[in-house]
């Protein structure tokens, strides 16, 4: 075992840890909590902006609006966690949180592993021993290339496989 399998170790191993100690609540609605900020964040700055006219620069404007709307909604959002995740705890559902808060993780973790992959494939790093060397390599190289139909065109002309060519 290389560097690069204790590092894709160390990431799935800590990635499960931490949702199990978040649970699986926490884990899913901090997710859509981030899409959902973003996604008000874009729809609304604009808006937010044309109110803050003590700031004189537009550019500045933009960004403190989106900014403010980004973390109005993720506070707004802890506290609905909060008390989502002390429902949680008073009507006996922590074990199964935990559980599939482990789960949560544990999928999360291969996901960050298989983009870590996918853009070492596109990357001189492909030649190095360590990466040539890697138990977990032919398992993820496999998975990944299968996955490789759903991605655009465009990342995949930059992504080699020995099994598997797109072009």
């Amino acid at each position: 075992m290389t560097f690069v399998d204790y590092g894709f170790f160390i990431i799935i191993i800590s990635s499960s840890l931490l949702g199990c100690y978040r649970g699986f609540v926490r884990e899913l609605l901090s997710i859509i909590a981030w899409f959902f900020a973003f996604y008000l964040a874009q729809s609304f700055s604009v808006i937010a902006a044309s109110e803050l006219h003590w700031i004189d620069n537009e550019s500045i404007r933009n960004l403190v609006a989106y900014f403010l709307i980004f973390i109005a909604v993720l506070l707004v959002s802890m506290g609905v966690i909060t008390i989502l995740n002390k429902f949680i705890k008073y009507t006996g559902l922590t074990f199964p949180n935990i559980l599939l808060g482990g789960l949560f993780g544990f999928i999360r973790a291969i996901f960050i592993v298989l983009i870590c992959h996918s853009v070492i494939q596109s990357t001189s790093f492909v030649n190095h021993s360590a990466w040539q060397d890697a138990f977990i390599k032919p398992y993820f190289e496999s998975f990944t290339a299968k996955a490789g139909v759903y991605l655009p065109l465009d990342i995949l002309k930059h992504v080699k496989y020995p099994q598997r060519t797109y072009f």
